[in-house]
């Protein structure tokens, strides 16, 4: 990847040396992983600098016209290990491999394989930020392999795919989001959760029927307090009760919302 001297400047981060084709890496003074708000504005201006016709962002086009090359291959996911890996390359650029359990094929006909992957690239994309550029391999600005680098590239991935909305969200209004953006539910979820005055947000799910448990088990929640409310009992709360409950709460004249989605085993409730 050839790089060129040009430098521009996004929220005080001065970006570049760029590729030719306008890319990262971005140049800026980090000695540690910066707080997470950063991660949310870098997202922010990948999208407003690289817009695209669909609202779900091509993060494998955007990789592609910036010389960051994404390829399938065993890496051991199912065995514990890494889902995907950024590799550094002596060309000045970097390559993402996939693990070939979320291959481009699968990604294609199965939409949580396709989140999935959608989500490990973009978080990838995120690690190349803690690197300089040099003219062979990029080099680390340091010692990498922290949680709180990893936090940074899951709320950086999470941002470039799903930015949070400006408004509080409905449980049918992030079930939207998850569609509109091509993400999982939980990142929906999580993009609404990090709206301004949004309400609490619960996301649940549960194994097919001859699987154990038989009750549901808590996914994702913005407060811990949502399920003990709704009087829901991780393993023995089942999904037809959680329906029942989550009903009860409408009626109620709660200001809440909820969502089942059977075909997906998912239920998502919405609580101010």
């Amino acid at each position: 990847m050839r790089t060129n001297g040009d430098t521009r400047r996004i929220d005080g981060l001065t970006v570049g040396p760029t590729c030719d084709q306008g890319g990262a890496p971005i140049e800026h003074p980090w000695h540690r992983v910066p707080p997470l708000s950063e991660a949310v504005r870098l997202a922010a201006a990948v999208r407003a600098t690289d817009r695209e016709e669909s609202d779900a962002f091509d993060v494998e086009t955007y990789c592609r016209r910036r010389g960051i090359g994404v390829r399938d291959d065993r890496i051991g996911s199912g065995r514990g290990g890494h889902e995907a890996l950024l590799i550094p390359t002596d060309m000045g650029s970097f390559r993402i491999v996939v693990d070939s359990t979320m291959g481009r094929a699968r990604a294609r006909q199965d939409p949580v394989q396709r989140h999935r992957r959608r989500f490990r690239v973009a978080h990838e994309l995120g690690h190349t930020l803690f690197y300089t550029a040099s003219a062979g391999q990029p080099v680390r600005r340091f010692e990498g392999g922290s949680r709180a680098e990893e936090d940074f590239c899951d709320e950086f991935a999470r941002c470039l795919l799903a930015p949070p909305p400006r408004t509080s969200l409905s449980a049918s209004e992030v079930v939207a989001l998850h569609q509109r953006f091509d993400v999982s539910l939980e990142v929906a979820a999580r993009s609404a959760a990090a709206a301004p005055g949004a309400p609490r947000i619960a996301l649940w799910w549960w194994p097919a029927a001859n699987e154990f448990p038989a009750g549901v088990l808590e996914q994702w929640t913005s407060d811990d307090l949502v399920a003990r409310e709704l009087g829901v009992t991780p393993y023995k709360t089942t999904p037809g009760r959680l329906a029942e409950l989550l009903a009860d709460r409408g009626q109620d004249g709660m200001s809440s919302t909820a969502e089942l989605l059977s075909e997906r085993r998912q239920a998502l409730a919405v609580v101010s």
